[in-house]
């Protein structure tokens, strides 16, 4: 008989991947903005899912079911009944998050039917990680080969000019960081299975890098997320050896990170730029959030703040359920606040933390295999940091990071059912 999954993983693969890579050379084929990318990976991506629902005939898991509900009836509901309170309904940019609900929860059973019928999804999501590390290093590698590098050494030296733009990088340096970070916790849950000294070199190598342009792209969300994730991460593994009572040095973690480590010096010296005027810069940008107030006043968001306060002071109400998507209005937040405006508090336990939080209390309590809780710590961590990141612009809206982001969810909630992992 015919295995209907030899065809749908491997579109579902494909329809991820697109998502990720025709952003980058839309305007190229003629997909210009983001609607045609963004349709495009979609549509590949409910190919293979339909194929899966064709062949399981149901879908039994209870989250990925609840957020059909939720993404397809609640959040319409919500958003076309403060559409019609807050708006004339004529801005057809308004319309954009019913469509981001409707494709929400096809990403995640895209990430569930993969992780349960793909022969090794682990491995292909090890390769998905890999192969878009390899796109990212790529376009950087041609940024600087066109005289950018200048262009770095400028701004960490006398910081009078931004960085952080180059093709593909998600159009800003914060954007692009949380695709980073995930690359960063793909090839550390790789380094930790693989065995060979040669893998942990290239993981070792590739964590580097990704870390690296985080710090290259200079923005201070970004920065204050990988240092606050960086120590709630030493945090936990602190508490575990105090559980444990457990501590092991692995020489083959420990070799090629100092080699690495020395070889990304030794790199900026011959590129002209002390490494100790990085430093330099890299501990200014984060002293900054010692004055809090100082550091929201210097970003534009105590401005934000004060404008979305004024707004909902109007309707004190819409602080719980929001405006709805108002494009016509000439007011932009560009953080995590924006779904705050949009939907409320309510809108953003809702939409934004409750099915992530239902995903990592679900598998990590309930899975028996130490490597899917290790997945899974891996996620809440990237979590973590969208979040701390999210001070300086929205992620959850964000048209490249939506696909990746809710299929990784499903993979977490499928791999849980499989036992051979």
């Amino acid at each position: 008989m015919f295995d209907l999954r030899k065809i749908y993983t491997p579109i579902i693969f494909v329809g991820i991947l697109l998502s990720q890579v025709i952003p980058t050379f839309g305007a190229y084929l003629g997909f210009a903005g983001n609607w045609i990318p963004y349709t495009t990976g979609f549509s590949v991506t409910a190919v293979g899912v339909l194929l899966y629902i064709f062949e399981e005939r149901t879908i039994e898991d209870r989250i990925t079911k609840y957020s059909f509900f939720l993404y397809w009836v609640v959040a319409v509901v919500h958003t076309i009944a403060l559409m019609i309170f807050f708006s004339d309904l004529s801005n057809y940019a308004e319309y954009a998050d019913l469509f981001r609900w409707f494709t929400v929860p096809v990403f995640i059973l895209a990430g569930v039917a993969y992780a349960k019928k793909a022969d090794s999804p682990l491995r292909g999501g090890y390769v998905l990680g890999l192969t878009l590390i390899i796109f990212t290093l790529l376009l950087f590698a041609d940024f600087i080969a066109n005289g950018a590098w200048s262009s770095i050494q400028k701004l960490y030296k006398t910081r009078t000019m931004g960085f952080g733009r180059f093709p593909g990088n998600w159009n800003y340096p914060y954007n692009m960081s949380v695709a980073l970070f995930f690359y960063i916790l793909v090839l550390g849950l790789g380094w930790q299975q693989m065995k060979s000294w040669t893998a942990s070199f290239f993981s070792a190598l590739g964590i580097l890098i990704c870390v690296l342009l985080i710090v290259i792209g200079q923005s201070r969300g970004s920065l204050a997320a990988l240092f606050g994730t960086s120590v709630l991460f030493f945090a936990y593994r602190l508490f575990r050896v105090n559980v444990t009572k457990r501590f092991r040095v692995n020489g083959r973690v420990v070799v090629p990170v100092g080699i690495i480590g020395g070889s990304i010096i030794l790199a900026f010296a011959a590129f002209g730029l002390s490494f100790f005027d990085l430093v330099q810069q890299f501990g200014k940008r984060y002293l900054q959030f010692a004055n809090l107030a100082a550091a929201l006043e210097s970003s534009g968001r105590g401005k934000e703040i004060a404008q979305m306060t004024q707004y909902l002071s109007e309707y004190p109400a819409s602080l719980l359920i929001g405006f709805g998507p108002i494009r016509s209005v000439e007011f932009w937040v560009q953080n995590l606040l924006l779904y705050v405006l949009r939907y409320g508090v309510v809108g953003l336990i809702l939409y934004v933390f409750w099915i992530p939080g239902m995903t990592v209390a679900s598998v990590y309590f309930h899975s028996k295999s130490r490597l899917v809780r290790r997945m899974t710590m891996g996620y809440l961590a990237w979590i973590i940091f969208i979040i701390l990141n999210s001070v300086s612009h929205d992620m959850f809206s964000h048209f490249r990071f939506l696909p990746i982001f809710y299929f990784v969810t499903g993979l977490i909630l499928g791999v849980q059912s499989r036992g051979d992992l």
